[in-house]
């Protein structure tokens, strides 16, 4: 997308080329499906179900409204899939936090 430009030391990192985009722009330029329920990534489908769910995190805090904030420098989102226990999704907050010290 010409609003989002990947950085190629770091593909997980992108920049803005545009203010006030929200976070429902960044999934949708990415070709993804992306919902409350399900995540459809190629060839991955991960929707909600009775063993497993999505979460949404933005900078370490549940948010289920993801999709609705607008993209802030220094924004960090992880989005969840599974049984989600209090230790596995730690552990995965503080992955996501590492990725971005310096």
């Amino acid at each position: 997308s010409e609003f989002f430009v990947n950085d190629t030391k770091n593909p997980g990192f992108f920049s803005l080329q545009k203010r006030g985009l929200k976070w429902r722009d960044f999934f949708d330029s990415q070709s993804y499906f992306l919902s409350q329920n399900c995540l459809i990534m190629g060839d991955g489908v991960f929707c909600n179900n009775e063993d497993e769910i999505l979460n949404f995190y933005l900078n370490g805090i549940l948010s289920p409204n993801l999709f609705d904030r607008e993209i802030a420098d220094g924004d960090v989102a992880l989005i969840t899939y599974g049984d989600n226990s209090k230790s596995d999704l730690d552990k995965q907050i503080e992955e996501a936090k590492h990725l971005f010290e310096d």
